[in-house]
């Protein structure tokens, strides 16, 4: 303690009924009560300590954000974070789209693709490594074709779901 806070402190001498003494210990209190606010609250909130296998790592602690209302919401309706999710994808996919759009809008993207398929295709049914293609395209989509149509639709759905996975 310093000398200033030996001189505030009341002693036996002042006596019990002095209001000296009953201010000089309210504001001693308050005076600590203002240091142990400014004491950094960051130990409540410390990292957590995971292990996984022998490897240790540390993680946010995000105990601080329990009673928040965006965590109780969410607590209450996880849904709303798939929506989130989902419509994250899609602006992403549309923002992907119109760019690929406004790129390729001066060259004939359908006719490169066309040679390009083309050219897959000669590779499968004319090359030396046809053998690693044992089933040819045209007898498969035949297949399809005939014997199964229902299955089109399946894989339709498939397809368009790639194409949003592949641009995000």
């Amino acid at each position: 303690m310093d000398s200033h806070r030996k001189a505030s402190l009341p002693s036996i001498e002042d006596g019990i009924g002095s209001s000296d003494a009953t201010d000089s210990l309210l504001l001693r209190s308050v005076e600590e009560q203002d240091e142990d606010l400014s004491l950094p609250t960051s130990r409540q909130h410390e990292p957590k300590t995971r292990k996984l296998l022998r490897l240790s790592f540390l993680t946010p602690n995000t105990s601080r954000y329990a009673d928040s209302p965006l965590t109780l919401l969410l607590q209450r309706f996880p849904f709303l974070m798939e929506i989130l999710y989902l419509a994250v994808t899609h602006l992403l996919y549309t923002m992907a789209a119109s760019s690929a759009q406004h790129v390729f809008s001066g060259t004939a993207i359908w006719d490169v693709s066309i040679v390009h398929s083309l050219k897959v295709l000669e590779f499968e049914e004319l090359s030396a490594a046809r053998f690693l293609f044992p089933l040819r395209e045209l007898s498969l989509q035949h297949w399809f074709l005939q014997h199964h149509p229902w299955l089109l639709w399946g894989l339709s759905e498939m397809y368009l779901l790639q194409i949003p996975i592949t641009i995000t």
